[in-house]
């Protein structure tokens, strides 16, 4: 039952002729997680939680795509996701019934840096569901018939994908912004003549190479005590033998070793055409790091941006355009992309190319788009560490790309005394629209002669690794 009571019943007076203020700012601080070592070199990351009875646990292995080898894209995402299909003398359907009995389910992701296989699971299930894990990490059978099985499912699911326009023009930018046969160039999920060519052999010397102690973190945030998680991981991968795997070197790029230009990816009949530009920027130890943050919120990364006002509200040529950087050691690109009117092509370039120049010289970033910006960046930031899954996320972060410990305390406390003209400086400096390697996937005939009305000269006409005419 809801009871009803009227507004001049209440004991105060109901304010209508403005919205209410932001309360304080509040000072924020993330948890330490206590930081531990194996006898035999894993790391272990231990952050207790007591308001849920709930553990989330996951092993993170320095098995990314940047360790596949040149003549094998692919190779780790698939080996990844051979882990669960057999281990321990269980096939799928009995890994499947242990998850069932334990209440949970195994998320594996693989990335270019890093392997994650993560559970979220009832505290009374920890130990149990960190004995899953081991079996998995440390028993996999890679049996033919999972091999095979799981083969026709990433050619199936690749082919799909390359039917879309925004996986053309994504394997493209990245392959033309770091090199078709580098560790961040090659498409992660493979092509469609290594996925066919992999080999149980080759799936077996990847793992024994790089899966070890050696390269592992386990992270276990929520209702547990730090000695019986000690207790609990010495058990499960104690045993686990050091010494075999290589250590993974982090890949070392040339700092804007990018020829500038315009590529075009036919994708005949398309109503749309995809664009998308990226230029290297910036590492995340950067000192202009945070102002660039803000700088791309204001050009791209959220609605009200630039970008997404002129193509989006303005124009109407797009249902969006966005831009973000994309997460890797070293210096990171800066990346821009949107779908728009196959007609509407030549104006969206340039009217997403001026408002990368203008930004950077004659229309600078404003002091309310800053304040608004910085703002959105600064009250949302406590969001992305509200979950145990996001506190796991966050610590992987920080050993897989070396940052200290309270790194994003000092970013958020930079974000905060931040100046205008810090952010006119990285809009300046970073991004310069000339550097700009700009992608178009699209219908050929119609755009081919169109494109260099945009000012970037004629189009070179191009095909994604694994993609051709």
């Amino acid at each position: 039952m809801v009871a009803v009571v009227p507004e001049a019943a209440l004991p105060f007076e109901v304010q209508r002729a403005a919205m209410p203020g932001a309360g304080p700012d509040r000072d924020f601080s993330l948890p330490r997680a206590e930081r531990l070592a194996l006898p035999n070199g894993a790391a272990l990351w231990v952050l207790p939680q007591h308001e849920l009875p709930l553990v989330t646990v996951t092993a993170v292995m320095r098995a990314g795509a940047t360790a596949d080898p040149p003549d094998g894209p692919g190779l780790a995402h698939f080996v990844a996701d051979l882990l669960d299909e057999s281990a321990a003398g269980m096939g799928p359907v009995e890994l499947a019934k242990r998850q069932k009995c334990l209440a949970t389910s195994l998320s594996t992701t693989a990335e270019y840096d890093q392997v994650s296989l993560s559970l979220t699971l009832l505290t009374e299930h920890f130990e149990g569901g960190l004995g899953l894990l081991a079996d998995i990490l440390q028993r996999p059978e890679f049996r033919s018939e999972d091999l095979d099985r799981l083969k026709k499912a990433h050619l199936s699911t690749l082919v799909r994908q390359l039917d879309e326009a925004p996986e053309l023009g994504d394997r493209m930018l990245r392959a033309a912004l770091h090199g078709e046969r580098t560790p961040y160039g090659h498409p992660s999920d493979g092509t469609t003549a290594a996925l066919e060519s992999f080999t149980r052999d080759q799936v077996r010397t990847f793992y024994e190479t790089h899966y070890g102690p050696e390269n592992l973190l386990l992270v276990v945030v929520g209702d547990v005590s730090v000695e019986q998680v000690k207790g609990a991981a010495a058990s499960c991968f104690g045993r686990w033998g050091s010494g075999k795997a290589s250590p993974v070197t982090p890949p070392v790029e040339e700092e804007n070793a990018v020829r500038p230009g315009l590529l075009l990816v036919d994708k005949p009949g398309a109503p749309q055409a995809y664009i998308t530009a990226a230029v290297p920027a910036l590492s995340r130890q950067d000192p202009r790091y945070p102002a660039f943050l803000i700088f791309n919120a204001v050009l791209g990364g959220q609605f009200t941006s630039r970008i997404n006002m002129n193509l989006r509200e303005d124009k109407g040529y797009t249902y969006g355009a966005r831009s973000y950087t994309d997460a890797k050691h070293g210096i990171m690109p800066w990346v821009f992309y949107t779908a728009v009117q196959a007609d509407k092509t030549v104006e969206s370039l340039l009217e997403a190319r001026g408002e990368v120049g203008r930004i950077g010289r004659d229309r600078p970033v404003t002091a309310e788009e800053f304040s608004n910006a910085r703002a959105n960046l600064v009250l949302r930031f406590p969001q992305g560490f509200e979950t145990q899954g996001q506190l796991a996320q966050m610590l992987r972060s920080l050993w897989v790309y070396g940052l200290p410990e309270d790194y994003h305390e000092r970013l958020l406390a930079r974000l905060k005394t931040l100046g205008l003209d810090d952010v006119r400086d990285a809009a300046a400096r970073v991004v310069d629209p000339q550097n700009l390697l700009w992608v178009v996937v699209g219908d050929r005939a119609s755009l081919e002669e169109q494109l260099p009305k945009a000012g970037m000269g004629k189009p070179v006409l191009s095909w994604p690794p694994g993609v051709g005419p």
